[in-house]
């Protein structure tokens, strides 16, 4: 696992595209900007998928920005954030997997692209804000 800045992990890197996976946000900030790219031994990766429960269960987040660069938001990415009420979305994403935002009790804005060609079951289940 790779660290990006002191709470921001990444655990997988694709040299031949170029691009990374975010693993893991362990911070307690009220608003997170995912990173576009990270370095890695002197190479520049992409970040373009957030992982399976990479950001959950984080209590003080309210405002999440994901980069334009993020492509793919797998199996429960962004959970169990209670007081997350905004995400903001990247224009190209594709696809956003079974439970992407599952139990994100007071979110209450968020758009989805026209970008977006799959979206998983229950991806958006137990978010009441709506």
């Amino acid at each position: 696992m790779v660290t990006v800045s002191k709470r921001i992990y990444i655990n997988e890197i694709y040299k031949k595209e170029k691009i990374a996976k975010l693993k893991k946000y362990d911070g307690n900030s009220d608003t997170l900007e995912i990173p576009t790219e990270i370095n890695y031994k002197k190479k520049s990766y992409v970040v373009e998928i957030i992982g399976n429960n990479a950001i959950e269960y984080r209590e003080n987040l309210t405002f999440l920005s994901i980069p334009e660069t993020v492509k793919r938001i797998d199996k429960y990415a962004i959970s169990n954030c209670e007081n997350l009420t905004t995400i903001k979305m990247p224009k190209n994403i594709e696809v956003i997997k079974q439970y992407a935002f599952a139990y994100n009790k007071n979110l209450t804005s968020i758009t989805i692209p026209n970008s977006v060609t799959t979206i998983g079951e229950h991806a958006f289940a137990y978010c009441d804000g709506f």
